[in-house]
């Protein structure tokens, strides 16, 4: 008969094997991060069809006291990929910043009253993720400014327009409605990634990869890589900058004949899962313009 100290061997032999596949398994589940608690709230809301002028409308007038009590990165309307949807990310340096931040949005009473009674009406769904920056990825800036929401109607009556085909195309603005001066078009991709079970530990190297190869093609300006805490995880968000939708179509071409680009994103797909992709025109009050 064995004894209890026999016994206990093959046990606890086990228990370290077991231990040691936990520490796998977390690694695989989380991967590498920044050296900091610094997150960020990805916030998309859809919009009533016939709601979205006056919902920008109040944002334009209203996100100042907003922006009072947190740190804005970026605010957007979908303009290809999706319809009255408008995305807007804001930064936290942890969680504990969040909740002191909330805590106050909700007691102050002029944000409740002048922005968030009037503009609950007008939103349809409301969506939020946390994500992080990948390690190797810091927060970028478009080498230009966005696009003028403004344009004259033929009999010089101002009107602001969702479309595309509404935005100057010129270094200038004469709009007294124009929140900005000197600006030229620019437009954000915003293209997400759903990738397999694993986390950037698993595919992180293979994505980076295709991400610098399509950087070092020279059409597009790398924004930032996120990858998602809460909300639907093993989602990487990728947002680029243009300088126009064209310009993005031409350079997306190129880049589909660059053999290393061609290689790079080959050996990516082996971890994905699906993706898709939106055209995002940045708002006049936007950080990222």
């Amino acid at each position: 008969m064995l004894s209890p100290a026999a016994l206990r061997r093959p046990l606890g032999a086990a228990a370290r094997l077991a231990r040691g596949s936990l520490q796998v398994l977390a690694s695989l589940a989380t991967g590498p991060r920044q050296n900091n608690g610094i997150f960020y709230e990805i916030r998309t809301y859809d919009i009533k069809p016939s709601k979205m002028k006056e919902f920008v409308e109040l944002v334009h007038k209203c996100l100042h006291l907003r922006t009072a009590h947190s740190e804005l990165v970026g605010f957007w309307t979908v303009e290809l990929g999706a319809m009255n949807k408008a995305v807007h990310v804001w930064k936290y340096d942890n969680f504990a910043h969040r909740t002191a931040v909330r805590h106050a949005l909700a007691n102050d009473k002029e944000w409740q009253g002048k922005f968030i009674s009037p503009v609950l009406p007008l939103i349809e769904k409301q969506h939020n993720e946390v994500a992080y920056l990948v390690p190797w990825c810091q927060l970028g800036k478009p080498p230009k400014e966005g696009a003028c929401r403004w344009r004259k109607k033929p009999n010089d009556a101002l009107a602001w327009g969702s479309c595309l085909d509404f935005y100057y195309s010129v270094s200038s603005c004469d709009s007294e409605l124009c929140e900005w001066k000197g600006h030229r078009e620019g437009v954000y991709e915003w293209v997400t990634f759903q990738m397999k079970p694993g986390g950037p530990a698993l595919w992180g190297e293979a994505f980076q990869a295709a991400i610098n190869a399509h950087i070092n093609t020279g059409y597009t300006k790398l924004i930032g890589v996120f990858h998602t805490e809460y909300g639907l995880l093993n989602t990487v968000h990728v947002i680029w900058w243009n300088e126009s939708p064209d310009h993005r179509a031409a350079g997306r071409h190129r880049a589909h004949e660059d053999a290393r680009v061609v290689a790079a994103v080959r050996d990516s797909v082996r971890f994905l899962e699906s993706q898709q992709n939106m055209l995002l025109i940045p708002l006049a009050c936007s950080p990222l313009k």
